[in-house]
């Protein structure tokens, strides 16, 4: 019986275990930079930062990108944060609208720079938004990889506009709602 509650207590005291993270570090010249032992995500699915590291991380406009467990997350001066959708080796660019996409629950959803929810959305996949829209997709979209870049195929897609209200009468593949934002 002791065993077994030995192994329980390791078993769930590592599961939020503090884990290396990376980000621009303000005592490196800003470099990014990793550390051992300084972030870990919570059962809520936030990132918690130990103190030492959150006064030595690098804030652009409050908000800084850091890269923990293989994600990348955006994490706000003010402690809030969210898993990012990656891009080009980071965090989400902020788009023309200024909305960057994050993911809550395995479903995108928009957040602005203090890292507040504009835009919640059901969707599995979503681009940020061109001239006011975005394509959105569940079920069925294909990730491929071409070198060092990915594109999509396939899936049940449409168009959606700032409101979240969608813009197709049906839903059809990427490939042809892409078409449309040209």
């Amino acid at each position: 019986m002791i065993r077994i509650i030995l192994v329980l207590l390791f078993f769930f005291s590592n599961i939020y275990a503090w884990e290396k993270c990376l980000y621009s570090s303000i005592k490196d010249d800003e470099l990014l930079t990793a550390f051992n032992d300084c972030a870990k995500i919570d059962k809520n699915q936030k990132l918690q930062i130990k103190q030492y590291h959150k006064s030595n991380i690098k804030f652009y406009d409050n908000l800084t990108c850091i890269y923990v467990s293989k994600k990348t997350y955006y994490y706000h001066k003010n402690g809030t944060s969210f898993q990012a959708v990656p891009f080009d080796n980071g965090c989400d660019y902020f788009d023309e609208n200024k909305l960057a996409r994050v993911i809550i629950n395995n479903k995108i959803s928009y957040v602005n720079k203090d890292l507040k929810i504009i835009l919640p959305t059901n969707f599995f996949y979503a681009t940020r938004f061109y001239n006011k829209k975005a394509i959105v997709c569940n079920n069925g979209i294909k990730k491929i990889k071409d070198g060092e870049h990915f594109f999509y195929r396939g899936g049940v897609c449409n168009l959606m506009n700032l409101k979240g209200e969608l813009l197709l009468k049906e839903n059809t593949t990427f490939e042809e709602v892409s078409k449309l934002l040209k």
